[in-house]
């Protein structure tokens, strides 16, 4: 695709040691489900069946021993354009759990294009008011889509630089 699920993995190769990371990949889950999810990735631990209110307090209290630790906290949340206006909505909610100065958790959506057209309905004004930095990945150019298939064939061991012809290199851009 676009090379978003790639960014995310770049990004998660070597955090910074002072960066706490959670990672959500299945964004097909409710908003319970997501928040448990969240809470799991960030390794705070919540009684079985508990109610949202109890979950979220459980994430304040992790985020806020993180930040007192000097830690900043970052969810990433890949294919966010499948999550419901319910889940994003919850997203915002914890986007609001901060210090008298500082927020306590970034969260990053990774999505198609999708995503920004949701963010774009009055219904969902609040959450985009929340958008700090709003990026759109554009497509390779011919010269780029060139330059990285030889990149991925040299790290896949070729010593052939020269393996596609050009004309197949234009065809794979198109």
């Amino acid at each position: 695709g676009a090379g978003k699920t790639t960014l995310l993995r770049t990004l998660l190769t070597d955090p910074p040691s002072n960066l706490e990371v959670g990672v959500i990949l299945n964004t097909g889950l409710g908003p319970d489900e997501l928040l448990l999810a969240v809470a799991r990735d960030l390794q705070v631990e919540t009684p079985q069946g508990a109610l949202r209110q109890v979950v979220v307090a459980a994430i304040e209290e992790k985020l806020m021993a993180t930040f007192s630790a000097g830690k900043s906290t970052v969810i990433f949340i890949d294919e966010a354009q499948h999550l419901s206006d319910e889940s994003l909505e919850l997203l915002r909610m914890l986007s609001n759990i901060e210090t008298e100065s500082d927020k306590l958790v970034q969260i990053a959506l990774f999505g198609q294009v999708e995503l920004k057209e949701r963010l774009g309905r009055p219904e969902l004004r609040q959450l985009r008011s929340r958008v700090a930095v709003h990026r759109h990945l554009e497509p390779l150019s011919a010269q780029e889509t060139a330059n990285y298939v030889r990149h991925r064939l040299a790290q896949a061991g070729s010593t052939n630089p020269v393996l596609f012809e050009s004309a197949a290199l234009t065809a794979l851009h198109r």
